[in-house]
């Protein structure tokens, strides 16, 4: 679902419901939209989240959420400077963390973000996360060369 830059749905209100209608299964996406579903304007719109909900209800567990999780489709950009992700992505480190570390790295997208996350990762000596991205064959030449920067910088460098 198209979301405006508040995190709200976007759309005409026929629009948000059929969306929020159509909602099938209880991974993070579908509880974040059906959050955004609950906090429209329009009475219909939250109806039909609710119904889906109903619906759903028999059939799911429990969603487990870590605050990794959370910040997963955000990652990049300022957020790549904040301070409070360098602590959840790099003191508090687990496999899942690597792991989206990892794909961060080497999706494609902005090559400053991935330099900014990269260049955290050397400082708190998680360096060995950058030479597994550097290992993709699918990787680009200027990504492969924003990464093996980081990866040489010298570790105690305060620069960003």
């Amino acid at each position: 679902m198209d979301e405006r830059t508040d995190g709200l749905l976007r759309g005409s209100r026929k629009k948000r419901a059929d969306a929020m209608t159509s909602l099938g299964g209880w991974e993070l996406p579908d509880m974040l939209d059906a959050m955004r579903g609950l906090l429209d304007h329009a009475a219909d719109v939250r109806a039909s989240t609710i119904d889906s909900l109903a619906r759903m209800s028999p059939y799911v567990k429990p969603l487990t959420v870590a605050p990794i999780d959370l910040v997963e489709p955000f990652l990049g950009g300022t957020l790549a400077e904040c301070q409070g992700l360098s602590r959840i992505l790099v003191e508090n480190r687990s496999p899942q963390v690597d792991q989206l570390l990892v794909r961060w790295l080497r999706r494609p997208g902005r090559h400053s973000e991935a330099a900014l996350i990269a260049r955290m990762l050397a400082r708190a000596g998680a360096a060995a996360l950058i030479e597994i991205a550097l290992n993709d064959a699918s990787l680009s030449t200027k990504r492969q060369v924003v990464l093996r920067a980081a990866f040489d910088e010298p570790r105690g460098s305060a620069h960003s």
